[in-house]
């Protein structure tokens, strides 16, 4: 008759509340900071489009309209109109990335200290990496 070896029991870490406190605050920090990320990409494609938008624009002649599309409408305006619009519609966007940037920095910072944190407790024993997309 054979045995079955025992398998070694490892000393798992206790986790305090504090502990958890942290790992639930660097997931809830992480998921904003992904999702802030995010946000900058989609503006700046929206910003792109807007540039793309203005040069069209500019190669248009003078006399007739334009369509704008604002929201699901389409509305005509002059090219002058237009230009206007779209120069605010940059700002606001180009607002909105430099808003989004800097709370990106904050986060990135928090989740620096608390990688250092919980990486000193537990080791290799937690996993704080981002994981690749394929």
């Amino acid at each position: 008759m054979t045995t079955i070896p025992k398998a070694k029991v490892s000393d798992e870490m206790k986790i305090t509340h504090e502990d958890q406190k942290m790992i639930n605050a660097f997931a809830n920090k992480n998921a904003k900071h992904n999702e802030l990320k995010n946000t900058v990409e989609k503006n700046k494609k929206a910003l792109q489009n807007l540039e793309d938008a203005g040069d069209e624009l500019m190669m248009c002649d003078d006399t007739g309209s334009v369509p704008v599309q604002i929201g699901e409408v389409f509305l005509r305006m002059t090219p002058d109109d237009a230009q206007v619009y779209i120069d605010q519609q940059k700002e606001e966007i180009e607002s909105e990335i430099s808003k989004c940037d800097k709370q990106i920095a904050n986060y990135t910072q928090e989740l620096k200290n608390l990688k250092v944190k919980l990486y000193a407790k537990f080791g290799n024993n937690i996993n704080l990496e981002e994981e690749e997309e394929s």
